[in-house]
């Protein structure tokens, strides 16, 4: 009986180092800019990881990849699966982050419609000024 149950403490330890392993090498490879690589460590089989922290780096590769929804669904599924609400401010941050990009694309738009706008003004100005001179 207690033969059977240090073997069964063995292959758990087992399983749970290689999970370890298998994340430290995705997290390697996604922080090289190997996310194809990471992806497939992770979804081993094409199958959705369910450990929080393999979904949590699934998300953030995704971030990187710029599929920001499927990141949101990952990040909300480690939610799910832990409990942890640090994965709700990853989305936060997210979300915090997309207005920001999307002021600047505004901002940027403004500043050449603007700066277009001068210069075909100050090109109609030196056409007017030669055409009556």
């Amino acid at each position: 009986m207690s033969n059977a149950i240090s073997e069964s403490t063995s292959r758990d330890a087992v399983a749970r180092f290689n999970a370890r392993l298998r994340l430290g090498r995705a997290s390697q490879l996604a922080c090289d800019g190997r996310l194809l690589e990471a992806e497939g460590i992770l979804c081993l089989g094409g199958v959705t990881p369910d450990c929080p922290a393999d979904l949590d780096l699934m998300a953030r590769i995704r971030v990187r990849q710029a599929r920001y929804e499927d990141a949101r669904r990952f990040w909300r599924m480690a939610q799910r699966a832990d409990g942890n609400r640090d994965h709700e401010e990853c989305i936060q941050v997210l979300d915090q982050w997309l207005e920001y990009r999307h002021k600047l694309l505004v901002w940027r738009v403004k500043v050449a419609g603007w700066l277009i706008l001068s210069i075909a003004t100050f090109l109609a100005l030196i056409s007017y000024g030669f055409y009556f001179n």
